[in-house]
Formats: C-alpha cells, structure tokens, sequence
C-alpha cells in the first residue's frame, strides 16, 4: 500500500509591529504582557470596521486562513476561514475542538466560516465581516459577561434580547 503524504500548507503569519513584547527578541504575540487581550500581537483590519465589530488577521489574506473577531466590547473569538467557495458556519472547528470551542477565559469562541466574498486583501475585510457579524452575534450575546463587560443589554444591535429568546 502506498502512503499518500500532503504537504503541509505555509501560510505567512503577520505581525502588529507595534504591539508590545515583554521579549524584545521575541514578536507580541509569542511574548505579550500579562494583561494583553487574546490575539495579541496580531493586526486588527482597520478597514474592517462593521458596527463595532473588527476583523484581525493571523495568517496573510487569499482563499483560508486564521483570523479573529473583535466584539463591541473588545472581546474576541477564533476564526479558522475560507473565502470564495461554499459558504458554512460551524461552532467550532473539527482540528482543534471536539465540539464547540469557547467560551473560555481568553475568548467566547473559535468557529469555523466560509464566506463566497473574497478575502485578498484590507479592501475586502469589511464586506466579509459584514456577512459574519449575523452569525457572530448570537454567541457574542450569548456569552457569559464579566462585571464591566458590555452586555447584550447593552448592544445596540441586540435590542436587549439574548440570543434564542423571543420578545
């Protein structure tokens, strides 16, 4: 029988250069300061801006990557993404998380998404997010808020509905 070995994918990883480094020697997100936020290290798309809502790149743009999300609130949650193809939203992503990931004390989730808009560049990062953001904000809404934290009474995209709950 014959193995059949795929290669591993290289994606380039891109770098808030002016994040900060408890490790000069070291990028932000590979030595952040105890108090830094999930992601840290990493860009926020300023052009991506949707409500509140930001989109932050780990790896380069094309047709998949690693990104983040960026609530209202400043919380954040994991994106494993595809652009231009089949469009899907998981809760979760089968190579990290047996189910759903999150929340946890970092984040209120890591989802899978496939978007059919591109993703090529800071251009299309607005548009893309614009389409997430419907199927971002239920879990957002429905996370566990810390004292201090925006809550869903709070956002004013929410109309102080949790989300699953009926006015």
């Amino acid at each position: 029988m014959f193995e059949h070995h795929v290669p591993p994918v290289v994606r380039e990883v891109l770098v808030d250069e002016d994040a900060v480094s408890i490790d000069p020697a070291l990028p932000a997100f590979l030595a952040p300061p105890g108090d830094a936020p999930a992601y840290h290290g990493f860009p926020v798309i300023a052009e991506s801006e949707v409500g509140g809502w930001r989109l932050g790149m780990i790896t380069g743009f094309g047709v998949e990557g690693d990104g983040y999300v960026i609530a209202p609130d400043d919380g954040r949650a994991g994106l494993v993404w595809t652009a231009e193809g089949a469009g899907y939203f998981l809760a979760g992503h089968p190579q990290f998380c047996d189910e759903e990931c999150g929340p946890d004390e970092y984040t209120w989730g890591v989802f899978s998404v496939g978007v059919r808009l591109p993703l090529r560049g800071p251009g299309d990062a607005r548009a893309y997010l614009a389409a997430l953001v419907p199927l971002l904000h239920p879990f957002w809404a429905a996370r566990p808020v810390e004292a201090g934290q925006l809550g869903p009474a709070s956002d004013p995209q929410s109309n102080g509905q949790q989300a699953g709950k009926q006015p």
